[in-house]
């Protein structure tokens, strides 16, 4: 990453640990794992092609604790 988005990121981090009462390092490592995951299924889609003609939303977890222990990044 460049160095403005993991300024960017760890703004992101550093606030969502504040206002989550949850440790920076893991609100970090959280971000930084969907962010992973979104890369991953955007290539996906670009060398696969799309299957279905509708959109489906994936329903993100606001709870950070919860997908870690689950072992869930998206739901």
């Amino acid at each position: 990453m460049s160095p403005s988005s993991n300024v960017f990121y760890k703004r992101l981090a550093s606030l969502l640990s504040e206002r989550q009462s949850k440790p920076y390092s893991t609100t970090l490592n959280w971000i930084r794992c969907r962010l992973s995951f979104s890369l991953l299924r955007s290539a996906i889609v670009c060398f696969r092609g799309a299957r279905s003609f509708y959109h489906r939303p994936i329903h993100s977890s606001s709870n950070i604790d919860l997908a870690f222990s689950k072992g869930q990044v998206l739901q």
